[in-house]
């Protein structure tokens, strides 16, 4: 989600990232642009979030599955490829997050 949804975002949270882990590279052919790019988790440590309905979330770590390049990719040219988040552990993030079709499972994406 882009700085301009974060005030419509269902959910935000300020966050300590813990840990991210590689999960798998997404084959060329699911994206729109032609560059190494894979599939990630973030560990976060929840430090403040606000909802639509005011309460905040009852969860102290969530897990946010985002997308990310690869180490073979060093050049960017106006919007090609587009721009992706470079996630770090140590960070602290304000993460804009939609609904999750299966809340059981995460809090959000």
């Amino acid at each position: 989600m882009a700085v301009e949804g974060t005030a419509s975002a269902p959910v935000i949270v300020t966050g300590r990232i813990l840990d991210v882990h590689w999960n798998q590279r997404v084959p060329d052919d699911q994206l729109s642009w032609k560059a190494e790019t894979w599939s990630m988790t973030a560990d976060v440590e929840v430090l403040r979030s606000f909802t639509a309905s005011g309460m905040p979330i009852a969860a102290h770590r969530i897990q946010v599955h985002f997308l990310a390049y690869g180490p073979s990719v060093t050049a960017f040219t106006c919007c090609s490829p587009p721009p992706l988040p470079n996630i770090q552990s140590g960070d602290i993030r304000i993460l804009p997050l939609s609904a999750n079709s299966n809340p059981a499972s995460n809090l959000g994406r």
